[in-house]
């Protein structure tokens, strides 16, 4: 539904090669069933669903989906991480197949940032549900600090407040898991 002011976008990876992960694809199903069902009053959101991409068809397709003067933006990624070099990663699944091109698929939190910030949404969530994800420099506020408080508290920070927020899962994940850290039914 384009032209809605609200968006969140579901990036799940899982169909790595050697590490294939369980989560990623229910976190999406359970995330789209919270924000389709608008329960906690937080309004319509455009909903758009990205799965095993790698990084060049992730940008193109963010890029389409993406435009200027957002009430709320969410970006919600679920699957591997890594820190290398004092940055934190997302993981492409092309990351195991193409051992050579290692680092074209390891997209830089800090590149998603800079990335959307250029769409200047009023208000911008970055949720990283990954393994070694770090809070990125240039985000404020602890938005799972708020969560924890419950949707009223969720609620204000939507209407109350500008900028961008981050919200991380920093531990490791175990593969067997149905759910990421961050998304439980």
């Amino acid at each position: 539904r384009r032209g809605s002011r609200n968006l969140l976008i579901l990036v799940s990876n899982w169909a790595y090669a050697r590490s294939p992960l369980q989560g990623p694809p229910n976190d999406a199903v359970l995330m789209e069933r919270f924000f389709k069902s608008n329960r906690q009053g937080l309004g319509q959101y455009q909903i758009v669903k990205l799965q095993n991409l790698q990084y060049t068809s992730l940008r193109k397709k963010l890029a389409s989906v993406l435009e200027p003067g957002l009430e709320n933006l969410i970006f919600h990624y679920s699957g591997h991480g890594r820190h290398d070099r004092g940055q934190s990663y997302l993981l492409t699944p092309d990351i195991e197949s193409e051992p050579d091109l290692r680092y074209y698929s390891m997209v830089s939190k800090k590149s998603v940032l800079s990335f959307l910030a250029g769409y200047e949404a009023k208000r911008t969530f970055l949720v990283f549900d990954m393994c070694d994800s770090g809070a990125t420099q240039g985000t404020k506020g602890n938005g799972l600090e708020v969560l924890g408080q419950g949707s009223e508290e969720y609620r204000k920070m939507l209407e109350d407040s500008e900028g961008v927020w981050e919200i991380n899962a920093a531990k490791r994940a175990a593969e067997e898991k149905p759910h990421g850290d961050l998304v439980y039914g």
